[in-house]
């Protein structure tokens, strides 16, 4: 039975745990285009998406 309960944690810790991405975008600074990059983890995949609709392109990364 305590084989089972420690399963079932490892488990839930799986499923919450973060990912990590990193992003980038092209940004016009008073008429100099530059590339802004953003590194972040989340568990919350809305936050990636957030970041897709501002115009970033992201990737996994495999963290800081």
């Amino acid at each position: 039975m305590k084989t089972l309960k420690i399963a079932f944690l490892f488990l839930v810790c799986l499923s919450s745990c973060s990912r990590c991405y990193e992003c980038y975008t092209l940004q016009d600074f008073n008429g100099d285009i530059d590339t802004v990059y953003q590194d972040f983890c989340t568990a919350d995949g809305t936050e990636l998406e957030d970041f897709e609709q501002d115009g970033y392109s992201c990737s996994p990364s495999s963290g800081f």
